[in-house]
């Protein structure tokens, strides 16, 4: 079975898209139940499983619970080298392989909100994160823009 919204094959047991969170039933779309998108679990996944998409939306939760992951495996990665050093190019790979998914769903995340990912480079302005801290606390946008549906359904 494909999902009738973004096109994604699934097997016939599969209860959500794990890319846009469209309810499948039987092949059906049922537009008005939305997939549960705000669990840290279902949100680290969806971090994975989009590690380059840079061109959708993502949600508030789905940003904040990645954030959340992100900065507690840093934390490890900072520990991890502390206690040995000598795994340093191996931590350093771990660093890297969880930077670019988190460069993706900030990205995401400005364009959830009717932005650019282009906002992404005010980090380095200064003052530019606090810019940029209000730019990813801000909701969504309602419906669709110019970067895709709104990633959370809304009962109509």
């Amino acid at each position: 079975m494909n999902c009738p919204t973004c096109g994604k094959e699934y097997e016939d047991s599969v209860t959500y898209c794990g890319i846009c969170g469209t309810y499948l039933q039987n092949g059906n779309v049922d537009s008005f139940v939305q997939a549960p998108r705000n669990n840290p679990i279902w949100a680290i996944r969806a971090g994975f499983r989009n590690y380059f998409n840079f061109n959708a939306r993502a949600t508030r939760s789905e940003y904040w619970w990645w954030t959340l992951f992100f900065w507690i495996w840093v934390s490890f990665i900072f520990v991890g080298y502390s206690v040995v050093d000598s795994l340093g190019t191996v931590l350093l790979f771990g660093f890297l392989g969880i930077l670019i998914p988190t460069l993706s769903i900030t990205i995401r995340r400005l364009h959830d909100s009717g932005r650019s990912g282009w906002w992404l480079l005010i980090f380095f302005v200064p003052f530019g994160r606090i810019v940029l801290l209000v730019f990813l606390c801000l909701g969504s946008n309602y419906g669709s823009n110019r970067f895709g549906p709104n990633p959370r359904r809304t009962i109509k």
